[in-house]
């Protein structure tokens, strides 16, 4: 087993709280490097089985001599050596910037990352502090073992942190066949689990925090049970089931209380005005013509009768406080300036009608005409809404890489741009990436 992965902060400080624990620390730490230096490469689960490196990439200007991408997949050990390509195998589900050099990364199975240097090294947080009592080589190496294998059957699904205190975290998942909320108040060095779910199998899939006020924080149980804490996750109350529907996403479109929206997987848009205690659903519609074709309406026009509905959601993107917005669905982008308008589609510089489109992003100052889109492992730009998009390889690596699960510009400096990798046998499916040939991490 890989001693690599040993990382909590209490734990370290219960190891040298005295001379014989002192003796128990050095044993670890010599253990860990054998095993480092007998093994090249440590990971405690497959990554991608392709050749191709996932994990993160970013568009930066280190030396001066131009902005260019590259690879920020250093990985900083408990022991504190630093691991170069520590986390190429890692598939990504997440990544959120909350500061100008720090980032938090969710990956599929290598654990929950931050960095506070722009990328250079992500160290792991555990949502299991390591608590051992053992003295003896072998008894610590085993409690190690166990600590790192109920860690690692943690199955992370979301997470979400506090606009307000980036030192907050909630993260969602599974835990021993349950539904499970954990909350950081330190950045990751320590979580507790503020919930847990009744029903066997369960799991808990989103979590959104009001932007206004912090303490409202909401959750998806199961695939379409809207849950509500307004204390921080002390205590939790059930506010709405979507019966005969999957949830493949909830968030706010404001940056006030009353904004609150869930995505349904076929029927559209849910608003909800007065905190998650009632909900009113807006069915989508599209345009019959593409947004380079320059429609009557600008953006979208009043749909009529005869105007087609979405079938398949996948994710929704709120720009400027709603005044826009961008829809993935049924294997395309469609953008309108109104969910009441019809949405127009997308046309981007690929042969085939329909594609995974795995993520979009706006300038953070200059959208709607600004964007970014990932296709698979391409990456195109937009500088007119939409109409025309840039044709050329704007990543430039000679390494195979994975597809281009999420973008992000930076918050000051836009040609700054960090890229999330994920496998390439994995789809965006009820919200989440997921392999693709296997029954879902639901099931």
């Amino acid at each position: 087993m890989c001693l690599s992965y040993i990382s909590s902060y209490q734990g370290m400080i219960k190891l040298l709280s005295s001379k014989v624990i002192v003796q128990r620390f050095l044993i670890i730490i010599f253990t860990c490097l054998a095993i480092l230096s007998s093994a090249a490469s440590c990971t405690l689960f497959g990554g991608s089985s392709s050749g191709v490196v996932l994990g993160l990439i970013k568009r930066d200007n280190p030396d001066g001599k131009g902005y260019r991408f590259g690879f920020i997949n250093t990985e900083k050990l408990y022991t504190g050596e630093v691991k170069q390509g520590g986390l190429n195998l890692a598939s990504g589900l997440k990544i959120a910037q909350t500061g100008t050099n720090s980032l938090y990364f969710l990956t599929e199975k290598n654990g929950f990352f931050r960095t506070v240097d722009g990328g250079k090294n992500w160290e792991r947080k555990y949502v299991f502090g390591f608590e051992g009592t053992a003295t003896g080589k072998r008894q610590i190496q085993r409690e190690i073992n166990a600590w790192l294998a109920r860690n690692n059957s943690f199955i992370a699904t979301d997470f979400a942190v506090d606009p307000k205190n980036d030192e907050i975290v909630y993260i969602t998942g599974q835990f021993e066949s349950t539904g499970r909320i954990f909350k950081t108040e330190n950045g990751g060095n320590s979580f507790s689990q503020i919930y847990s779910s009744v029903e066997k199998d369960g799991f808990v899939r989103f979590v959104t925090i009001d932007p206004e006020n912090t303490k409202n924080v909401y959750a998806l149980a199961g695939k379409d049970t809207i849950i509500r804490s307004q204390d921080g996750g002390q205590t939790w109350q059930k506010m709405n089931t979507f019966e005969r529907e999957t949830v493949v996403q909830i968030g706010f479109y404001k940056d006030f209380s009353n904004s609150l929206f869930a995505l349904l997987k076929n029927q559209g848009l849910a608003f909800s005005e007065d905190f998650g205690e009632t909900w009113k659903i807006v069915e989508l519609t599209k345009d019959k013509q593409t947004l380079g074709e320059q429609p009557i309406g600008i953006f979208g026009q009043r749909p009529k009768k005869d105007n087609p509905k979405f079938s398949l959601y996948e994710k929704v993107l709120p720009i400027q406080n709603g005044n826009y917005w961008v829809v993935i669905a049924d294997k395309n982008i469609w953008f309108s300036d109104s969910v009441e308008n019809t949405f127009l589609r997308l046309s981007l510089p690929t042969e085939a009608k329909e594609y995974e489109t795995y993520d979009i992003f706006p300038h953070p100052t200059q959208a709607p005409q600004r964007m970014m889109v990932a296709v698979n492992n391409k990456l195109f730009e937009t500088k007119d809404g939409g109409k025309t998009w840039s044709t050329g390889d704007k990543i430039g690596l000679q390494t195979p890489i994975g597809n281009i699960g999420q973008i992000i510009i930076d918050q000051n400096n836009d040609e700054i741009i960090y890229l999330m990798l994920v496998d390439k046998k994995t789809i965006r499916r009820d919200g989440l990436y997921q392999r693709v040939g296997g029954n879902g991490i639901f099931s």
